[in-house]
């Protein structure tokens, strides 16, 4: 059987998911990434409190210890692995994989933010961390561009985004922030 290489194709037997993944994966160093809740894995594996990843070019899956604290989500930081801690309703800290290799995590980011509820969206060119505004009224468009330099929050609506702002930190191409200008 011939497969062509832009084919799918099984991972080898032994390299399949050490436990059931869920919702989007977060692309980072050349791996994509969930967040695992399960205590064990269909294989035994102790997973709870980890993430799993796969190496898209080694093709081999694996798990990473992640620091201890709820709620989180992951983030790509302009290629890095980022985990964000909003375990306070005062601020919420941002901790980044800065040396993959070792699976070291580094507290990068402290943003205060006294009762704000936010999602980190991501790194901008510019530096600025950019935070989606949690709204009960689920409009949705309003942003926060937080600048660590100055640990100046700016606020910011976006009428024409239509909720996916995964584009905006991910595929700087197709949208660029630097055209919108953040209220004073």
């Amino acid at each position: 059987m011939t497969v062509l290489p832009s084919s799918w194709r099984a991972i080898s037997k032994g390299q399949e998911s050490p436990c059931p993944v869920f919702g989007s994966p977060i692309y980072a160093r050349g791996a994509l990434h969930w967040l695992v809740d399960l205590a064990t894995s269909t294989r035994g594996y102790l997973v709870k409190g980890k993430i799993v990843h796969f190496d898209v070019g080694k093709e081999e899956f694996g798990l990473i210890s992640r620091p201890e604290f709820r709620p989180f989500h992951l983030v790509d930081m302009r290629g890095d692995l980022a985990i964000v801690d909003r375990s306070s309703d005062k601020e919420i800290e941002i901790w980044v994989m800065k040396e993959y290799e070792k699976k070291e995590w580094v507290k990068e980011y402290k943003i205060g933010l006294v009762g704000a509820q936010v999602r980190v969206m991501g790194l901008c060119e510019h530096g600025e961390i950019l935070l989606k505004l949690k709204q009960k009224d689920k409009s949705g468009n309003n942003y926060l561009f937080y600048n660590p330099k100055t640990d100046v929050l700016k606020y910011s609506h976006i009428p024409s985004l239509n909720g996916d702002t995964q584009v905006l930190c991910h595929m700087g191409t197709l949208l660029s922030v630097a055209k919108f200008r953040a209220a004073e």
